[in-house]
């Protein structure tokens, strides 16, 4: 790099800091001059010090970004060199091309793409990769695919359990791979305390029942990351390297709401969406596939797509009103997104959302909302007279396709082009039997980072063993 060039490049990062710096009261900008003297004086401490943030392109995640983003250009002007900072966003379905959108914008506004102190990552599941601001987003696999249903008819089968593990295992390999240098870097973030408190409490949970009290005595925190990581499936951390705290940067955060989407729309450019990543763990949900959801399951109530969404939409939009999301704002998303010719926009988005980001079919979405396999195929026969009715002369034929009778290659073809699952799961759903009130609209499973080929045996199978499963695969391939 010419000198010239540096120069040049120094004229901006000043620039970007002043302009940064004059959105904040004095107020703000007293908590941030101390947040970078803290984070000056552990670079002077370690010069290997880096702080990694996982960026879950929600409001107070593109907020911390900043906090940090201000504090190393701070302490570079102060020290004349400063610490190098990692930024991870998750590869997940629960955050779409809008919030890569706002990432693209945030990332623009804190001028981070180009400068070299800055390492952008994509969290994809097994790995990190470069993050590529014009196409982010991950395809989806086949393995993901399969993962995905079975996580989705899990949840209608444990409608009335918490959330499911596998999203506190994804969060934390993705944690892991987040701490490339044990010991040189932190994990940064702005959980609010109650999703922090959550958390801890599910993961402590998790953590006594898959490793005993013994993996429990390790005081809570980070620690944990490799018990919840689990059974070798994130990198492991060498001994005799310590992890570092978590640095939690939410208490600097403004304390109203309303500043902070002021700060998130005005400094960063954040475009505010009803459907958008929430506050929270990254990515545990995909919005658009909820709302999708309710859409489906009003039209399969009789009712109207839009009227189901717009349902699900009121409650989403008088939160951000309540947050405090500027009246201007708010009419704007009524009148997209609740408008006759709007909501038709977003059934059209969102179904796009499911098949090319998910690969899930409106009629794989529909047999997981009629569940006509659990108890024995009791809702088998409303669900042909509903979405199939040219075929409910089969239905004594795929009864004895899910009960594992010889001779039924047609239905089973049928029954796994239908739902989107293999033959031995669905068999094992046939047997299983409905615990607690049936909810037509199911709750969403984590979406943290996909699952593996080998999840939806663990999910749908529960305790049953590998080689269980393999051989109800070779008997199944046989018939």
């Amino acid at each position: 790099m010419s000198e010239m060039h540096e120069q040049a490049l120094n004229s901006i990062y000043r620039q970007v800091l002043q302009r940064l710096l004059s959105l904040h009261t004095p107020g703000e900008r007293h908590a941030l001059m101390n947040l970078a003297e803290r984070l000056g004086r552990q670079y002077q401490a370690s010069p290997q010090w880096r702080p990694a943030l996982v960026c879950g392109a929600d409001r107070d995640s593109l907020l911390a970004m900043a906090l940090l983003r201000v504090s190393q250009l701070l302490v570079a002007g102060s020290l004349g060199e400063t610490f190098s900072l990692r930024v991870i966003i998750p590869g997940a379905s629960g955050i779409a091309q809008a919030d890569h959108e706002n990432v693209r914008r945030a990332l623009g506004a804190l001028f981070m793409t180009e400068d070299p102190r800055v390492e952008l990552l994509l969290g994809t599941p097994g790995e990190l990769q470069p993050y590529d601001t014009i196409r982010p987003a991950p395809a989806i696999t086949p393995d993901t695919n399969e993962g995905l249903l079975a996580g989705l008819w899990e949840a209608r089968a444990e409608h009335d359990k918490g959330l499911a593990p596998g999203c506190l295992r994804a969060l934390a390999q993705l944690a892991l791979r987040a701490l490339e240098r044990p010991g040189h870097d932190q994990l940064v973030g702005a959980l609010a305390p109650s999703v922090a408190w959550r958390a801890l409490a599910r993961a402590r949970r998790q953590v006594r029942a898959g490793r005993g009290r013994a993996a429990v005595a390790v005081p809570p925190g980070l620690g944990w990351l490799p018990y919840l990581a689990g059974n070798g499936e994130g990198p492991s951390v060498a001994r005799g390297q310590p992890l570092l705290p978590f640095m939690d940067l939410h208490p600097i955060l403004p304390t109203s709401t309303k500043r902070r989407w002021q700060l998130a729309m005005q400094g960063l450019g954040m475009h505010v969406d009803p459907l958008g990543a929430a506050t929270g763990l990254p990515g545990c949900a995909d919005p658009l596939l909820e709302a999708h959801l309710a859409g489906l399951a009003a039209h399969h109530r009789g009712q109207d797509y839009q009227s189901g969404l717009a349902a699900h939409l009121r409650p989403r939009l008088e939160r951000l009103r309540l947050e405090g999301v500027p009246v201007r704002t708010l009419g704007f998303l009524r009148a997209h997104y609740l408008g006759e010719a709007g909501s038709t926009l977003q059934a059209q988005r969102l179904g796009q959302h499911a098949v090319e980001k998910l690969g899930l079919t409106e009629t794989q979405l529909s047999c997981l909302l009629h569940d006509p396999f659990r108890d024995r195929g009791a809702r088998l026969q409303s669900f042909l007279a509903h979405c199939h009715p040219t075929e409910m002369h089969r239905a004594p034929q795929l009864r004895r396709a899910l009960e594992g009778q010889p001779g039924n290659v047609e239905q089973v073809h049928w029954l796994q082009q239908v739902s989107g699952l293999p033959i031995p799961l669905l068999r094992q759903l046939y047997v299983r039997r409905s615990v607690g009130q049936r909810s037509l609209l199911p709750r969403l499973p984590c979406l943290c980072q996909g699952r593996r080929a080998s999840a939806p045996a663990a999910i749908i199978l529960g305790q049953a063993r590998p080689s269980q499963l393999h051989r109800s695969s070779e008997r199944a391939g046989q018939r």
